[in-house]
């Protein structure tokens, strides 16, 4: 997950390229050339979409692991000293990418999400209205959701009613807004507004009656 960790490695695996056979080294440089060309060809959305690197994966892990392995038994083996080095710089550059924190992260969205994680169910599936695509509250939550960004494009009569369809289908069943009246609670012939903090509204929706249950309070 850290791109200076993996900058890193992929630098070792050229320095390591001389003690693999050819096929070896063309495998190393196919993946490096697939990394640099995905990039350039597509500059854009990885500049603007961070996630598209998801798509360089493979090759990442690849270019990686020759200088990992270059590490491991090449430097390593003849410099023992480097092994501090890798510690501090691992510990440095990677806790921050083992236990991640979104960048707009706040401490009331993470108590917020706490909150959440208490008053639903763990297979409930939640939908989070007015936040963008920032995933970080059913992040926190640990749970599954799904993101409605905002309003649709054209016919917004149509936009509501699919959207509201395909959540009926899908059965969700709460729904996290930052408006009270936000026209999504208003499609089920049942809500019930669960425990939530100031910013924040919770409600659990359905077509059926709700029933109390441990669930439906805090």
């Amino acid at each position: 997950r850290s791109p200076a960790v993996v900058l890193l490695l992929t630098l070792l695996g050229i320095l390591g390229l001389r003690h693999h056979d050819i096929r070896s080294r063309f495998f190393f440089l196919t993946a490096v050339a697939g990394i640099f060309f995905a990039v350039v060809l597509f500059f854009n959305l990885y500049l603007v979409h961070e996630y598209y690197l998801i798509a360089v994966t493979v090759p990442l892990a690849i270019a990686a692991g020759f200088g990992a392995d270059f590490l491991l038994f090449g430097v390593l083996r003849k410099y023992p000293v480097a092994l501090l080095c890798v510690i501090a710089f691992v510990g440095h550059t990677g806790l921050q990418e083992i236990f991640p924190k979104p960048k707009d992260f706040t401490l009331n969205e993470y108590r917020f999400a706490r909150l959440l994680r208490e008053i639903t169910a763990p297979d409930e599936l939640l939908v989070v209205a007015e936040r963008d695509w920032n995933p970080s509250i059913l992040y926190w939550a640990r749970r599954r959701g799904f993101m409605l960004r905002g309003k649709g494009f054209g016919n917004e009569r149509i936009y509501e009613r699919e959207i509201t369809r395909f959540l009926k289908t899908n059965g969700f069943s709460v729904i996290v807004t930052a408006s009270k009246n936000h026209w999504l609670t208003k499609k089920w012939l049942h809500r019930m507004a669960l425990p939530s903090i100031p910013g924040y509204f919770v409600y659990r929706v359905s077509d059926q009656p709700i029933s109390s249950g441990p669930y439906t309070t805090r």
